[in-house]
């Protein structure tokens, strides 16, 4: 349920503008991800309304690749458990939400490698949804209700 609540919230993430700072590509990844699912022999896919995705494995760790409803990639996700972040990403979180517990978490790579992270936090009555940039930009994409 958790990766479902992440995973709709970074569809619509990728359709608006991201960051303002300077990006950096990770293009090696785009291209060993590409590869690893092209290769897969395990795929499952689930169609949406507005997007279909396909799970696989990748360096044993359960990851996405999505299409919008006109069948061109919008990216990949990886999960990635909490103590797998980036220090950029600990160290954001930490001083702006130091006492809320990460619940989920996952890092997205688009069409052209650019990385962030997405992070589901939960705090006694709420939760947020935050977008975490490679930079350690951090942005509340969503509040959502306990």
């Amino acid at each position: 349920m958790r990766s479902t609540i992440l995973t709709a919230t970074l569809l619509f993430a990728m359709s608006i503008p991201s960051f303002a700072s300077e990006k950096v590509a990770d293009t090696r990844l785009l291209h060993d991800l590409s590869s690893a699912f092209r290769k897969t022999e395990q795929v499952s896919w689930v169609s949406k309304s507005s997007y279909r995705q396909a799970s696989f494995n990748f360096k044993n760790q359960q990851a996405t690749a999505f299409y919008g409803s006109d069948k061109e990639l919008i990216g990949y996700s990886i999960q990635v458990s909490k103590t797998d972040l980036p220090k950029i990403v600990t160290d954001a979180m930490k001083d702006n939400y130091n006492d809320w517990a990460v619940t989920d978490a996952i890092m997205f790579v688009d069409t052209d490698g650019y990385v962030s992270y997405f992070i589901q936090a939960v705090t006694k009555n709420k939760g947020q949804i935050l977008e975490i940039s490679t930079d350690g930009d951090l942005s509340v994409y969503k509040t959502m209700k306990k």
